[in-house]
């Protein structure tokens, strides 16, 4: 198995932060460990990447990081809220999506090379605490990026929905669902093939159009301890929709089912 740079963004991006969030609390962690990911978007071929979170919290303000995407929420709850617990959060984001390259399978490693993308926007969330039982978070959020260094010249729009809950003294689970909104340029980009990617690869041409390119389910569990050390795990499994799912780079040498998975020892501080 060969680990890619695309599969290490993948898995990253995706951690649901909720699932390890506290409202109201003063919060500082970071989570190091091994995870399991497809070798490129849409691929067959899985490897072993390292798994990385953090955050830092003080009261609703909070700056967290998932491997190589960074958000932070500077809305004070004093300025939008509708109770106690029901909240607003606004914010950057800031990602590094790495390129695709050198991978395992051979078709695919034939296409040209995919260039590293900085991805800038913006996100909103509505969170309420206690909806059905003390400490716990249900969230939706929507978050923009676009494409600010030509990589894929697109945009993406993320819905998601999250809740966690405490399970005893020690134990905190979350579930998450959402879905990714794909721009023409971003799909032509990981997922078209041209008249030169076809005569390099052996694959078909393809033209890849924008559209909703993937849902998908999570689950994570975070396990206390002691006060300062912990165990978290993630778990997800998505699928690619459309042409995402249509292309011969998935549905010829991929697979349009994707899964993830890791488990990390988490310090707070």
């Amino acid at each position: 198995m060969r680990v890619s740079n695309v599969a290490v963004f993948v898995l990253l991006l995706i951690l649901p932060s909720t699932s390890f969030a506290e409202s109201n609390s003063v919060k500082r962690f970071i989570a190091v460990g091994p995870a399991v990911a497809p070798d490129f978007e849409g691929s067959e071929d899985y490897g072993i990447v390292p798994l990385v979170v953090g955050r830092v919290q003080r009261q609703e303000y909070y700056l967290e990081i998932q491997g190589t995407r960074a958000r932070a929420n500077f809305l004070p709850q004093n300025l939008i809220s509708l109770n106690d617990s029901l909240t607003f959060q606004v914010g950057p984001t800031l990602g590094f999506r790495l390129g695709r390259d050198d991978v395992e399978n051979e078709r695919v490693d034939r296409l040209r090379d995919v260039d590293a993308a900085v991805e800038l926007g913006g996100f909103v969330a509505l969170q309420a605490a206690g909806v059905f039982r003390e400490r716990d978070a249900l969230t939706g959020r929507v978050e923009v990026v676009a494409d600010a260094s030509d990589a894929h010249d697109g945009h993406l729009v993320t819905l998601r929905g999250s809740y966690a809950v405490p399970v005893g003294r020690s134990w905190r689970i979350g579930f998450g669902v959402d879905s990714t909104y794909a721009s023409d340029e971003y799909a032509e980009t990981y997922f078209g093939i041209d008249t030169n990617n076809a005569a390099r690869s052996g694959l078909a041409v393809f033209d890849a159009g924008g559209g909703f390119k993937d849902v998908g389910l999570d689950l994570s569990l975070q396990y206390s301890v002691t006060e300062r050390w912990g165990v978290m795990g993630f778990v997800r499994a998505s699928r690619l929709l459309g042409d995402a799912a249509d292309s011969p780079i998935v549905d010829d040498e991929g697979a349009a089912n994707q899964f993830f998975g890791g488990i990390a020892v988490s310090y707070r501080f």
